[in-house]
């Protein structure tokens, strides 16, 4: 019996865990997380208890079981035929709309049912729920159907503001008929004075106006807060990797669970919405009232309350954002003061606010908070925080499994090549311990920086030599390995040739963003690939994470034409193995890329003799598609023409946006075309080959390799103006768009060149009889333009 209890006391011991996602600071080890403060406790108006409307009628229990089976098996031929069972559905539930949304199964029809909705629809069932928005909103059920209706009001008052969504015209719908008179037509032809959607979101913004603070940190309203808040803005999309992490806290991670276990339907707004102008002022009066009605205190205790500080990252985000408010008015300055002020002579911190500071970043929740506060600060306030906070103390940062994240977003958010280069010189001595204690997210956000801000090139280089042992020796010739599976050479070593250590995600971003650093200083990771063995660089190709440093190398600007095409040769002998594989095909499309029109004619002659095998594989026969093989087959003269027009679409393309881009005009650096005379036709994104193929979920692979492609940051234009700039006007244009206009001034010139290039290319690629017969010609004709001279010489002498 002693040890039945004791499996069970070892079964609700709660296990120790590591990463980001548990409390380092707030859970004793065998215990229990604190709980967090109540309104009470904070001040703050108490919440109505939830509402109880009742239970289901067994016969409306069964009916909305019967839809939801109806709703995920059936699929309307006609949005006739949806509309009639919309507007039947809503018919039943007349009058019940309350007790629907607060039961378990009939919110989750109802969630199912909204997507079918008109506008009007969705108007009028907001009505329904009018004056009780706020007992709605803290009821478990209730409120995810709330968040529904919500989120789909966003598109209802985008196509009002454009003119598109109109009132109920009291007429009835076309698709009901007379045989429905008896049922209630309510739904199916809403009332000629229902309100709009702007009017209906006003009202429930002014009726949970007086329990904003309140529902900031209950666990069912806190995401219908960030909605509402999102939703006045008009940025209830997902356009940008920042906006994409902002809004994915809208919904718990319970509530999203839920979403997918019963089949209910995710809604991603893929583009902005506009927005009326009355919005304006409702979301400047929502965030001053949840500002000003908490002190110092309550706004410290809610950084770290892990359902209210999601509501205080959008709410800084939604100000960065805004041109009328100066620093220290912000949320952001309230919280880092701590009710003190900075000293002007100093430019420091108060002591308080470093303590506080200290604080967040080591906190589960709180870290996440300080990480969008660094998105937003002022050049000035970064550079406090950073002497008063981080100067000296990166090392101990580092090795905190939460702090060190918050020494990434640092380094990602320095504003200035002095504030990075401070940072990096102080972390790069400790590469050896930050890869032996596997904090390379660390060492990744410094090689980013330095590519980003373009500084300590030689330093980075020289500490990852000698933090992976390779600085001379035979661990130099195996740097690219080292550094993409994060092992130093001593250890390295140690494994048979036959099992060597798996890549790593960071090791192989920390590799591309060296290719970024000028030739001279990331010639050793290219030295270091190109000494592999052919075996080893297939390795390379096939890996999941390894194909994308070798796409980065083949479309690297500052690699040379020559290296690259070793590496196109090092390929050839196992291209049909490439073009079959889901990861090397990649590979192949990019070196199709980037060759000129003999190399592709050798690559289309090796592919053509393998043609059995790869029509039958799934990224075979893509990779065939995408090189035109039937064509080269067939239609070689055409075939020719058309890769040859290819060629000089890129270069033309190049010649416009180059400049803009900032690419090397350098043939020897340049991503010119293998063989050719430095002609720029590699793309560098990845082909969309699986589309209608194969449907996988992005994993976090995807994220950073996405995240790693793109190095100029977007979220610059979000910066808090310090005081004394708030009132300048709007940032003029970045790109000099005069460079497209000047190329485009000279297209005459450029179809000349081209019709001169396509004659030059049908004289070069005619059969050996035509040849004979276009000589003949050619002589004939000379022949006669003689014999026409001389006539008229004789005449004039005459």
């Amino acid at each position: 019996m002693a040890s039945v209890r004791r499996r069970r006391r070892e079964k609700y011991q709660p296990k120790e865990k590591h990463g980001r996602n548990h409390n380092y600071s707030g859970q004793q080890r065998g215990g229990f997380p604190p709980a967090e403060p109540s309104c009470e406790d904070l001040d703050m108006p108490s919440l109505p208890e939830p509402p109880q409307y009742g239970a289901l009628e067994l016969s409306t229990y069964r009916y909305l079981c019967g839809i939801e089976t109806m709703l995920e098996e059936l699929s309307f031929d006609s949005s006739e035929d949806r509309s009639m069972f919309v507007n039947n559905v809503f018919s039943e539930i007349h009058g019940r709309e309350l007790l629907v949304a607060t039961n378990i199964e009939g919110s989750r029809v109802l969630q199912k049912l909204l997507v079918h909705a008109r506008d009007d629809q969705l108007r009028l069932l907001l009505t329904k729920f009018d004056t009780r928005f706020v007992e709605l909103f803290i009821h478990p059920m209730a409120s995810q159907v709330c968040q529904t209706v919500l989120t789909l009001a966003a598109d209802v008052i985008d196509r009002e503001v454009r003119g598109l969504s109109v009132a109920g015209s009291g007429q009835p719908d076309q698709a009901t008929d007379s045989m429905e008179a008896e049922v209630n037509q309510e739904y199916a032809s809403p009332p000629a004075d229902l309100p709009s959607m702007e009017e209906l979101v006003l009202s429930l913004c002014k009726q949970i106006k007086p329990y904003n603070s309140a529902l900031v940190i209950n666990s069912n309203s806190s995401p219908l807060v960030r909605v509402i808040l999102l939703l006045l803005a008009g940025k209830l999309h997902e356009n940008s990797a920042t906006e994409r992490k902002s809004t994915a806290t809208i919904r718990s991670k319970r509530s999203n669970t839920y979403q997918t276990k019963h089949g209910l339907p995710s809604f991603k707004v893929k583009r902005p919405l506009m927005v009326p102008p009355s919005f304006t002022a409702a979301l400047d009066s929502i965030l001053n009232e949840i500002d000003i009605s908490m002190g110092p205190t309550a706004l410290q205790t809610l950084a770290f309350h892990s359902v209210a500080s999601p509501v205080l990252q959008i709410m800084i985000q939604l100000q960065a954002g805004r041109t009328n408010i100066q620093y220290q008015d912000t949320l952001v300055s309230r919280l880092l003061s701590c009710g003190e002020e900075s000293q002007p002579s100093t430019g420091t911190l108060p002591s308080n606010a470093a303590t506080f500071i200290n604080r967040l970043i080591r906190h589960q929740v709180g870290s996440h908070l300080f990480e969008q506060i660094l998105r937003v600060l002022p050049s000035p306030i970064y550079q406090q925080i950073y002497a008063g906070v981080f100067r000296h103390n990166l090392e101990g940062l580092c090795d905190d499994p939460l702090a060190n994240f918050v020494v990434q977003a640092l380094l990602r958010n320095a504003q200035k090549p002095v504030q990075a280069e401070l940072i990096i010189e102080e972390l790069v001595p400790h590469f050896a311990s930050l890869i032996k204690q596997r904090r390379v997210g660390v060492v990744g956000a410094v090689v980013e920086a330095g590519a980003h801000h373009k500084v300590c090139y030689k330093v980075i280089v020289q500490g990852l030599l000698h933090a992976l042992e390779a600085a001379t020796g035979a661990g130099r010739d195996v740097f690219v390995n080292l550094v993409g599976t994060m092992v130093p050479w001593e250890q390295y070593q140690r494994f048979p040739e036959d099992n060597q250590p798996n890549l790593h995600v960071q090791g192989v971003v920390v590799l591309q963003h060296l290719l970024k650093f000028p030739q001279e200083y990331h010639r050793v990771v290219v030295e270091s690939f190109l000494s592999q063995s052919p075996t080893q660089q297939e390795w390379w190709a096939l890996d999941v994470k390894g194909s994308r440093f070798v796409e980065a190398l083949l479309s690297c600007p500052e690699v040379s034409l020559k290296n690259k095409r070793r590496v196109i040769r090092a390929f050839k002998d196992n291209l049909p193995a490439l073009a079959c594989h889901a990861s090397g095909s990649h590979v192949v499309d990019k070196c199709w890329a980037i060759s000129d029109l003999k190399t592709k004619e050798e690559l289309a002659t090796i592919l053509v003799q393998h043609e059995n095998v790869l029509k039958f594989n799934r990224f075979g026969a893509i990779v065939l598609s995408n090189c035109r093989i039937a064509q080269f087959k067939q239609k070689h003269q055409e075939w020719l023409h058309k890769q040859h027009g290819i060629d000089r679409k890129k270069e033309l393309f190049k010649d416009i946006l180059g400049n803009l881009d900032g690419e090397s005009d350098n043939d020897d650096n340049g991503n010119g075309n293998i063989g050719g005379k430095g002609k720029k036709g590699a793309s560098d994104s990845r082909t969309k080959r699986y589309k209608g193929v194969e449907s996988a979920a992005r994993d976090e692979i995807d994220d950073l390799f996405d995240k790693a492609s793109v190095i100029t940051r977007t979220t610059a234009s979000a910066k808090i103006a310090p005081s004394n700039h708030s009132g300048l006007g709007k940032t003029p244009l970045t790109k000099d768009m005069s460079v497209v206009f000047d190329a485009l001034a000279n297209s005459k010139g450029r179809k000349k060149k081209s019709k001169k290039v396509k004659g030059d290319l049908e004289k070069d690629s005619v059969s050996p009889a035509d040849g004979t017969q276009a000589a003949s010609k050619k002589r004939k004709s000379s022949k006669a333009a003689e014999e026409a001279d001389r006539k008229k010489r004789r005449q004039f002498a005459r």
